[in-house]
């Protein structure tokens, strides 16, 4: 984490993208990555906030993403309705509020899916067309891991 900081302060503010499956620690990774930016940028000139936009601060629901594929071989309750429509106003809402949040001296850390690479894509050029630094991390689980059946039902939106 250190080096993606220092390579953040060569410029004046920064987009950082989380990308996942459900249940693979993404809001774990965002919350230590925007604990460890605040506590880092104390000290420092060049930044001033570090905000994390996620689903949950935007007021998404979980089931707009219902019919993505599980990642869990068991679960096949996830892919009963693909309703992509439901997605698309979504994504356009976190887009939205990236591109307000960046701003001179601010960290922006979007917390969400993201697998839609196209969608990724177009988050770089909004914050290149900003001109801000940009980085993508790519969260996932390890092969040892078994999920619980708490953990399939929360991620099959079961809840």
């Amino acid at each position: 984490m250190n080096r993606l900081f220092c390579l953040l302060l060569l410029s004046g503010m920064a987009l950082i993208t989380i990308s996942g499956f459900p249940c693979s620690g993404k809001s774990q990774r965002a919350h230590e990555l925007s604990q460890y930016m605040a506590c880092r940028i104390q000290g420092q000139g060049a930044f001033h906030s570090v905000q994390v936009i996620s689903d949950d601060v935007l007021g998404l629901q979980r089931s707009v993403y219902d019919g993505m594929p599980c990642m869990f071989p068991d679960c096949l309750l996830i892919c009963q309705s693909a309703e992509s429509y439901s997605e698309k106003p979504a994504r356009g809402t976190l887009f939205t509020a990236v591109q307000r949040a960046l701003a001179p001296g601010k960290i922006v850390i979007l917390d969400s899916l993201n697998y839609i690479k196209g969608f990724r894509y177009q988050l770089y050029c909004a914050a290149r067309e900003a001109r801000c630094r940009v980085c993508t991390v790519c969260s996932i689980l390890g092969l040892s891991h078994n999920p619980t059946d708490s953990e399939i039902d929360l991620c099959c939106h079961k809840t």
